[in-house]
């Protein structure tokens, strides 16, 4: 006992202290429940007092509240767990309710607490001693039959309150209790149902330690070790493996949980884990115990979801157990694995909480770092696995610990008291055997964030349809496809390079953190791979956030300065490979080279004594261009060839194996494009661009994050350049009276649909684009005078229509107006240029390699049934492919048409044509 907390007692008023204590605490759950924010519904009953309520937190975390008494009695009943374990009779939730119902009638509430302050004859479940029973309290008529109730079915009378605490008598005593009239409450029908369906704990089976052969048992064979893991965890209803990653913890707890339904066939196993290893544990179940799996958060949703055991695996993520934890309730897990539970920093937060809240009869609970030395997360683990010998917390509390000088509790030294209870279920080999068994190599599989997803399938579907065109490649084609495929490797690791915001997630590298920061935690050294010079300022930021110290090797200086003891984590890419670096136990690849010299390369750089012993690790993104790629490279090698030489000379690489590349890469179509795999969902308007991209030219595919075709470096991708905002793309309907700032001052492309009857046009539509924030914007006919209003305060308006001459559409849709506006008419300077009759689609497709795919006739039917957001979506896809064509003809000087079935080349003088201001928009803002 803490002499600094509690002085030396005597019995007595050592009771007395903690009366006080218990005191002190039922206060502070008033206090909360007076004073928080809590949603409160009345969920089933018709007294305006004696009900069930529905009580929801800031987790929204939905808690049962049940009112049988206005008074602290401790009768009120709630299935939160400060309820359950506390030994108080009441917790925040109840108090909440309470305070409710006082408020919001108090003339009434005072008149019921005093005339019948409590609910009669109503059965209701209750847990007296930590025992589950039914409770009821007898009115004054009732009492008289309590000595029947007694002698029927065991029943404790004290007082006028009656317990049955024999289970099998419970379903008997609610029949008879509704055929004397008394009310069944829906706690007490639950509690019978629950216990119906509760899963049995298999603890002391003898059937359970004897294991079968491996090849009736799992789909591929244990090592010693991990059989001796299985073996406890299968000893102790919880129990925990604390070691090093490599040690195949994931594994043995498979293992376990499929000797449990191997017993007991009806047997859902539940899996909590960080996101970062969600892809990976569904990878195991496939190799180790192939089993269906439903992953809480995938399109298909919970509402499709049956938890009539229709799956054996359930994985769920740790940051949306909110969402997810009264699911998971119903699923009733008859085993429960709580994997890397370390990394809760706070579990006193509301993920801590939900944490405690879920309950099987097995728990697994598996740490990559020690746990054994951490007294705060001992005591937490108590709480779960040993509640019945720690019992409330505020008495453990009482009676244990001692008093910082700064007033706060803590253990102390009577650490060891809860080390003593939770030694034997805690499975941690000494540090040099764990190394000696960790396997040399480690396979990290990541899934892509939806975000990394979309952009990727989009990008990859492009390069499909390019692969299919009849375009002859050459050096430089063929270096923008590679440079293509490299922006898409590099997004997988950091979202930025597709266009995504620099803060997006990437579950690749907060895997790749969170193991360097075990790593160096546990004293290691750790050198990090990477391909692309490019993420080495990615990586470092990320890993110092981390609290680690970290040093990006670039240049010889670089390594010739390099502090070992300073600094326990090197970054390196393949572009400097010539030093090395002695006593290296971790080496992680964050990404894995298309080129297999460069294994060598790496391998090289880690000076290693022949009895060191190194663990490796390699990070995968599931299903993605880098996932494929390593397939090629094992299957297919020659195709890859000089993908990822340091220089790339796009000379050496066959147009037709990069072609081959492209499809192996792509995967199949249906991958990339359904809504339950990659999570895109397919519109109109992709579909019709789905039509015309096998038409389009090379520089459709434009890398976002580049200047011509030289790569951005990482350091120059601040907040501000993020591209997010560049690669929004908006569409709306004009609404009239609504400001249009963002459309003001600049350069804007605009289109006029038109309608062709009677041999005469006319403009019905009109859809503008703004480069720099690519938002589009759709004009009907009515509301042109306000747009003529609008392009009038613009500085250039490039105009373009679908059929006719855009000079007289122009004039005639909008008037005296027109004069006032900037117009750059393209059609009428090309036609000056080529002295030839030419339209817009021809400029495009004899220029860009661009067909549009859309006639006149579309356009009558979309305008005579009033489809103005399909009108709108054709219209940015042609401002598109304009602004394609004029950076075609900045950047090259010239432009192409077809005459006579003829492709014929005219050369542009840009200053002469073009407004300057238009070639500035265009230089800065290469595609939208």
């Amino acid at each position: 006992m803490g002499s600094c907390l509690l002085p030396a007692f005597d019995e007595r008023n050592e009771m007395n202290q903690i009366e006080t204590i218990r005191t002190e605490e039922i206060q502070k759950r008033r206090d909360r429940g007076q004073a928080g924010a809590y949603e409160i519904r009345s969920d089933r009953g018709d007294h305006p007092f004696f009900q069930r309520y529905r009580v929801r937190t800031e987790t929204f975390f939905p808690y049962f509240v049940e009112i049988h008494a206005l008074l602290s009695d401790e009768s009120n009943t709630c299935t939160c767990r400060d309820r359950r374990t506390s030994d108080l009779g009441t917790c925040k939730h109840i108090e909440a309710v309470l305070h409710k119902l006082q408020q919001e009638n108090q003339a009434a509430f005072q008149w019921t607490l005093q005339k019948q302050p409590y609910l009669e004859d109503a059965v209701f479940a209750h847990e007296h001693e930590g025992r589950p029973c039914l409770q009821v309290r007898l009115s004054a008529e009732a009492r008289a039959s309590a000595p029947r109730l007694a002698d029927d079915f065991g029943a404790v009378i004290d007082r006028e309150t009656c317990r049955i605490f024999a289970r099998p008598q419970f379903e008997r005593f609610i029949k008879k209790a509704q055929e004397n009239r008394f009310v069944v409450l829906e706690s007490a029908r639950k509690l019978v149902l629950n216990l119906k369906r509760e899963p049995q704990c298999l603890i002391g089976d003898p059937q359970l330690l004897e294991l079968p052969a491996p090849e009736g048992w799992l789909a591929k064979p244990l090592k010693p070790q991990q059989v001796e893991s299985v073996r406890h965890l299968l000893s102790h209803p919880s129990a925990i493996i604390a070691e090093p990653a490599g040690t195949g913890k994931r594994v043995s707890a498979l293992a376990a949980a499929a000797q449990i339904r191997r017993l007991e066939p009806v047997s859902p196993v539940v899996i909590i884990t960080d996101p970062v290893w969600m892809a990976h544990w569904k990878r195991l179940i496939q190799v180790f115990d192939p089993g269906t799996v439903y992953q809480f958060g995938e399109p298909k949703g919970r509402a499709e979801v049956s938890f009539e055991e229709r799956y054996q695996y359930y994985i769920a993520n740790v940051h949306t157990l909110a969402r997810d934890a009264r699911w998971i309730a119903r699923i009733r897990p008859q085993v429960l694995i709580l994997d890397e539970f370390w990394m809760l920093r706070n579990w006193h937060g509301p993920i801590g909480s939900l944490v405690k809240t879920v309950t099987a009869p097995h728990t697994f609970w598996l740490s990559s770092a020690p746990v054994i030395d951490n007294p705060d997360l001992m005591l937490q683990l108590a709480q779960c696995m040993v509640p019945d010998q720690l019992g409330p917390l505020w008495r453990f509390r009482s009676t244990h610990g001692v008093t910082a000088p700064n007033g706060a509790w803590e253990i102390g030294d009577d650490i060891a008291v809860v080390r003593a209870w939770l030694g034997p279920r805690i499975q941690s080999r000494s540090p040099e055997k764990c190394q000696a068994l960790r396997r040399p190599k480690l396979r990290v599989i990541a899934a892509p964030t939806r975000a990394q997803a979309r952009v990727a399938n989009e990008e990859l579907s492009k390069l499909v349809a390019l692969a299919a065109t009849n375009f002859t490649w050459g050096t430089r084609e063929i270096s923008q496809v590679v440079e293509k495929i490299h922006q898409l490797r590099l997004g997988m690791s950091v979202p930025a390079f597709l266009g995504l915001e620099r803060e997006a997630n990437s579950i690749k590298l907060a895997a790749l953190v969170q193991l360097v920061s075990m790593e160096v935690s546990c004293g290691r050294r750790v050198v990090v791979f990477t391909h692309w010079q490019e993420l080495g300022s990615f990586l470092q930021e990320q890993v110092r956030r981390a609290g680690v110290r970290v040093r990006l090797l670039h240049t010889p200086k670089d390594a010739a300065e390099f502090d070992g003891e300073k600094y326990p984590v090197a970054l390196v890419s393949d572009q400097f490979l010539d030093f090395k670096i002695p006593d290296v136990d971790v080496v992680m690849n964050i990404d894995l080279p298309w080129e297999t010299s460069l294994y060598a390369g790496r391998k090289a750089v880690c000076d290693i004594p022949d009895s060191r012993h190194m663990v490796e690790y390699n990070f995968v993104v599931s299903n993605s261009v880098e996932d494929r790629g390593l397939i090629v490279l094992e299957s297919l090698p020659h195709l890859v060839a000089g993908i990822d030489e340091r220089t790339l000379d796009p000379s050496k690489i066959d147009p037709q194996n990069l072609r081959n590349l492209i499809r192996k890469l792509a995967g199949r179509r249906e991958e990339r494009l359904s809504s339950s795999q990659s999570q895109i969902k397919v519109d109109r308007v992709s579909q019709r661009e789905r039509k015309v991209i096998s038409r389009k030219g090379l520089h459709e595919i434009e890398r976002p994050m580049s200047r011509g075709r030289t790569m951005v470096s990482s350091a120059q991708l601040d907040r501000s350049s993020t591209p997010s905002a560049q690669m929004m793309r908006r569409g709306r309907l004009y609404v009239e009276g609504e400001s249009l700032a963002e459309f003001e001052n600049t350069a804007v492309l605009l289109h006029l649909e038109v309608v062709s009857s009677g041999g005469r046009h006319d403009a019905v539509f009109a859809s503008i684009i703004e480069p720099r924030s690519r938002r589009y914007l759709g004009w009907i006919a009515r509301q042109f005078g306000e747009l003529g209003r609008l392009l009038a305060r613009n500085p250039v308006v490039v105009g373009s229509c679908s059929v006719g001459r855009f000079s007289e559409l122009f004039a005639s849709a909008f008037g005296a107006r027109a004069a006032e506006i900037p117009i750059v008419d393209l059609q009428s300077i090309v036609e000056g240029i080529a002295r030839e009759d030419v339209d817009i689609r021809n400029l495009l497709e004899a220029t860009c390699g661009r067909k549009v795919v859309w006639d006149a006739a579309e356009v009558n039917r979309l305008m005579a049934n009033e489809r103005w957001a399909d009108l709108l979506e054709l219209g940015h896809s042609e401002l598109r492919m304009v602004w394609e064509l004029l950076n075609y003809m900045v950047r090259e000087g010239r432009f192409y048409c077809k005459v006579n079935n003829e492709r014929q080349v005219y050369p542009l003088e840009v200053s002469e044509a073009l407004p300057e201001v238009l070639g500035e928009f265009i230089n800065r803002h290469p595609s939208i």
